[in-house]
C-alpha cells in the first residue's frame, strides 16, 4: 500500500548549498508495506480404507521436495518433506556455547504438534476431521565463514533424531519431531553469523482420525501456520521473513474395499407365491415373491440403487408378459446385515433408480466381510391379480448398482 500526504502551506527546504528554498505544495511519500502473501502449497494423498481400521495414515503422493531430496540420508526412516518456499534473512549472531542460553539467543526451532484440519467431501459435502502431524523439520543455515560442522549443538532434550552436515558456506540438518516436544533451541560453541535460513522443509503425515466414516471420494480442506517470531512456525529472534503464513490446501482420495459375490452362482429368480403356485388353484395370490442371497464385503459408506432395467416403470423397474405386452411393476429391496441407515438396521430397504436420492448406508463397526445377504423381488396385490389373470410368463432385467464412488 503506498500512501500520499500533501501538504499545503510554505514550507521552507534546505538546498545542497546551504539556502533556503521555498515551498508552496510539497508532496511528502510515505511508503507502507504490508504483510507478503502467503505462500501456499498444494498437498495430496491417499487412503485405501482397510477393514475398517482408524487412524490409518494416508499415503503422501505429493512429490518429495526440500531437505529430504537434496539429502535424504538426512530424513532415516521418514524420507518425505515439502520445501516451504520460506526465507528467514538475518543476521543473527550467535555467541559460543557449552550449553542452550538465555531465550532469543539461540536459533529456535519451532513446529506446531498435530493439528486437527477438517476436509469436505467434493461430492456429497459431509465434512470429517483429519489429523495432520509434523515429523520432520530440515533446512540450510548460510553463514559467511566455514559452518564447522561439528560445532552445533541440538538442546539435549530435544535431539532425537537430528542430521546434519555442511557444505563450504552452510550448514544443513533435517530433525525429526519427538511428539512429545516439537520445540527445540539450537546453539553453537563458536562463535558465528547467519546471514539467511534457506530450504526451509516440513515433513508431516496425514491421519484419518475415523477412517471408518470416510465415504469413498475425493476430499478437499486446508491448513493455515503463521510464520515469524511468536508464530506456529518460529525460528527466533533476529530474522526477517520472506512471509507471516503458509497454507497447505490439502486435495486427499479415499478408496474402498468392497465386494459383492452371488451365493448361488446365479442371479436369476422366480416369482412365486407363498406356498407355490399350487396351493392357490385359481384364486389370485396376495403377492409374488423371490429372494437372491448373497455375500458383501465393504470396508466403508456406500449407495445401492437401481442402475438399469429392461422395463423402466417410474423411479423402479417392472417384468412384461411375454405375449400380451403387460408390464407389472416390480419392488425391489435389500436387506444387509451389519449396515446402517441414519442408525438404523438395513432390511428390506426399497430401491429406486435415483442414485441422489438413495441413502447412504455404512458398516455398523467399520467393515463388514462376506456377510450374508438379500435382495427381495415383490409384486404385490392388485398386481398379482393380474398376474393370475393373464397367467404364462412375465420376464425382465435388473441391475443393481452398489456405488461407492462419489
Amino acid at each position: 500500500m503506498i500512501v500520499f500526504l500533501y501538504l499545503f502551506e510554505l514550507t521552507m527546504l534546505r538546498v545542497r548549498n546551504g539556502g533556503l528554498a521555498c515551498c508552496r505544495s510539497c508532496m511528502l511519500l510515505f511508503v507502507w508495506a504490508g504483510p507478503a502473501a502467503a505462500i501456499e502449497h498444494q498437498i495430496s494423498a491417499s487412503l485405501k480404507r482397510g477393514a475398517g481400521r482408524d487412524g490409518q495414515v494416508f499415503v503422501n503422493t505429493t512429490p518429495v521436495s526440500g531437505i529430504c531430496r537434496s539429502v535424504m540420508y538426512f530424513c532415516g526412516d521418514f524420507p518425505f518433506s515439502v520445501m516451504t518456499r520460506i526465507v528467514a534473512d538475518g543476521p543473527k549472531h550467535m555467541v559460543a556455547r557449552t550449553e542452550p542460553g538465555p531465550d532469543g539467543s539461540d536459533l529456535l526451532l519451532k513446529v506446531p504438534g498435530p493439528m486437527e484440519i477438517e476436509i469436505t467431501h467434493t461430492g456429497l459435502g459431509v465434512s470429517r476431521t483429519l489429523k495432520f502431524v509434523p515429523k520432520l523439520f530440515g533446512m540450510s543455515l548460510e553463514m559467511p565463514e566455514s559452518p564447522n560442522n561439528a560445532s552445533w549443538q541440538l538442546d539435549p532434550e530435544c535431539s532425537f533424531g537430528a542430521r546434519g552436515g555442511s557444505t563450504p558456506r552452510s550448514y544443513q540438518f533435517a530433525w525429526l519431531l519427538a511428539p512429545e516436544k516439537p520445540v527445540c533451541r539450537m546453539f553453537s560453541r563458536v562463535e558465528r553469523t547467519i546471514t539467511r535460513i534457506s530450504n526451509i522443509s516440513l515433513g508431516y503425515e496425514m491421519v484419518a482420525a475415523a477412517a471408518h466414516d470416510m465415504p469413498a471420494g475425493v476430499y478437499r480442506g486446508s491448513l493455515r501456520y503463521t510464520v515469524g517470531e511468536g508464530g506456529d512456525l518460529d525460528l527466533g529472534a533476529g530474522f526477517t521473513y520472506n512471509t507471516n503464513e503458509l497454507v497447505f490446501n490439502v486435495n486427499l482420495t479415499v478408496t474402498q474395499e468392497m465386494a459383492v459375490q452371488l451365493a448361488s452362482g446365479s442371479a436369476s429368480v422366480e416369482l412365486l407365491p407363498p406356498g407355490g403356485w399350487q396351493q392357490w388353484g385359481t384364486q389370485p395370490p396376495p403377492y409374488l415373491k423371490a429372494e437372491l442371497p448373497f455375500y458383501l464385503s465393504a470396508s466403508g459408506p456406500f449407495k445401492v440403487y437401481l442402475s438399469g432395467c429392461d422395463i423402466p416403470m417410474g423411479d423402479g423397474c417392472g417384468i412384461r408378459h411375454a405375449f400380451f405386452n403387460k408390464n407389472i411393476p416390480l419392488q425391489i429391496a435389500v436387506t444387509l446385515p451389519g449396515m446402517k441407515r441414519d442408525d438404523a438396521d438395513v432390511s428390506l430397504l426399497v430401491l429406486s433408480n435415483n442414485r441422489d436420492a438413495s441413502p447412504l448406508l455404512a458398516p455398523d463397526t467399520g467393515a463388514v466381510a462376506r456377510r450374508l445377504s438379500q435382495v427381495h423381488f415383490n409384486v404385490n396385490w392388485p398386481e398379482s391379480k393380474d398376474m393370475r389373470r393373464y397367467g404364462g410368463k412375465f420376464v425382465g432385467n435388473v441391475t443393481l448398482m452398489f456405488d461407492a464412488d462419489f
